[in-house]
């Protein structure tokens, strides 16, 4: 997107898994910690969310925690769309839900599965992302969904 004149930007909402070194690739996966849990009222959370939501580039992403809960809700308060990914019809319509019940409108929607079987799901409107391996940043599928994020946002050339 930066290549084409986009102006992005990309926050670390779940303060204790600090996942996007390893979705950039920066950082092996091999060596991530996951953190089991953490203190939630930690100020790191405030000051990510805060940080967040004060840049003003045309998209600015963020990677949430993979568990709903009531922490998530504050995540997402000053968010204008979202893009909601699972495993599975399941977790993506818990996903949904979650989005709805915050009147957030959900403009994409992925389901990132591992393996060779796509798996079923009734939706019409779902981009299936199958077997990265870690890898997104030179990935035909990958591109697919920042096209559509292009295309749904009117910033398509």
């Amino acid at each position: 997107m930066q290549a084409r004149g986009i102006n992005v930007g990309i926050h670390e909402l779940d303060v204790f898994e600090n996942t996007i070194p390893y979705i950039l690739g920066i950082e092996s996966w091999g060596q991530r910690i996951k953190v089991k849990s953490g203190d939630w009222a930690n100020p790191c959370i405030s000051q990510a969310i805060a940080t967040f939501t004060r840049d003003k580039r045309h998209f600015v992403l963020g990677d949430l925690t993979g568990i709903i809960d009531g922490l998530l809700e504050k995540m997402v308060e000053k968010a204008d769309l979202a893009i909601a990914i699972g495993k599975d019809q399941q977790s993506l319509q818990d996903w949904l839900d979650f989005f709805k019940s915050q009147k957030i409108p959900v403009i994409i929607k992925v389901i990132s599965y591992v393996g060779d079987t796509l798996p079923q799901c009734s939706f019409e409107d779902v981009i299936f992302v199958g077997n990265l391996k870690r890898k997104v940043l030179k990935n035909d599928e990958i591109y697919r969904v920042v096209n559509q994020l292009l295309i749904v946002c009117n910033h398509a050339d």
